[in-house]
């Protein structure tokens, strides 16, 4: 008779005793499984059908304390190996929760107000200067730039006057133009290079300015969002001021002055070097 499922067999670990039969089990063996009717055994006129029942009991009988005791080995086994994942688990919580107190202890150090305003003023003392060179910069781009306006009006001028002598009617006998009228066209295409690449130059010179404008809000926001979480710690806040009051300055002066893209033409004041500035005098915009 084959068996509906093979009983699993399981390696017992090392110091465990071997499986031992249990009393209710041993008295299922005897008794045969549930329904049997037990009174029928000794009767004469059913001698080959309580054999055969009482081969199928026993044989039922052996798969379920087979099937019994490879579900408890399997549970055992199963329970073992959580125990040892508890347990590391177990471990790796402790060691976070050691290391969260260590990082604890650390940022509850107090913070020295000494360091802070001499870290404080080395930033600012770096902040000048970056803008000194910085507005230095755009003034030598700005007068570059006032000098390639007066080169293309000079250019705009010579045109004029070449055209002018090429239209001008001559009676009588050919002019040194008309001689020389391929010379004069090259001449023309010459000039009309130079003034596209002065040009070029032109929008070159803008790019370049509103790149450094960009440049110095991001300079400023960068020094902003620095300084801003040490005076948070050192300084408390001013009741009413949501945010600025733990800054030592108006916020302007870390994030700079609000700059603008002026045109050249505009009659106002660069944006950078203001109005009145002493080092480098304004030439006027064209």
């Amino acid at each position: 008779m084959a068996l509906p499922h093979a009983p699993v067999r399981q390696v017992l670990p090392a110091g465990e005793p071997p499986y031992a039969m249990r009393d209710f089990e041993r008295s299922a063996l005897l008794e045969g499984p549930p329904g049997l009717d037990t009174t029928s055994r000794g009767a004469p006129e059913s001698g080959i059908s309580q054999d055969m029942l009482t081969y199928i009991s026993q044989r039922v009988n052996h798969m379920l304390a087979t099937a019994t005791r490879s579900s408890e080995l399997q549970v055992h086994t199963e329970l073992r190996r959580l125990e040892s994942s508890f347990a590391a688990l177990a471990d790796k919580v402790r060691r976070v929760e050691t290391l969260l107190g260590k990082d604890k202890a650390r940022h509850s150090e107090p913070v020295l107000q000494d360091n802070l305003d001499r870290l404080l003023a080395n930033i600012e003392q770096r902040r000048e200067q970056e803008m000194l060179s910085l507005k230095r910069e755009l003034h030598q781009i700005i007068m570059v730039h006032n000098h390639n306006a007066d080169l293309m009006a000079d250019h705009k001028v010579a045109i004029d006057q070449i055209s002018t002598v090429i239209e001008e009617p001559k009676e009588g006998k050919p002019t040194a133009a008309q001689l020389h009228n391929r010379d004069v066209h090259q001449h023309i295409q010459q000039i009309a290079s130079t003034l596209e690449e002065n040009s070029q130059q032109e929008q070159d010179v803008d790019a370049l300015l509103e790149r450094g404008e960009v440049i110095l809000q991001r300079v400023g926001k960068t020094i902003a969002a620095f300084v801003a979480p040490y005076y948070q710690q050192a300084m408390p806040a001013v009741p009413g001021l949501h945010g600025l009051g733990h800054m030592p300055y108006p916020p302007e002066s870390y994030m700079g002055a609000p700059m603008g893209h002026l045109p050249f033409n505009h009659p106002g004041a660069h944006p950078l070097l203001g109005a009145n500035y002493p080092m480098y005098p304004m030439p006027p915009m064209r």
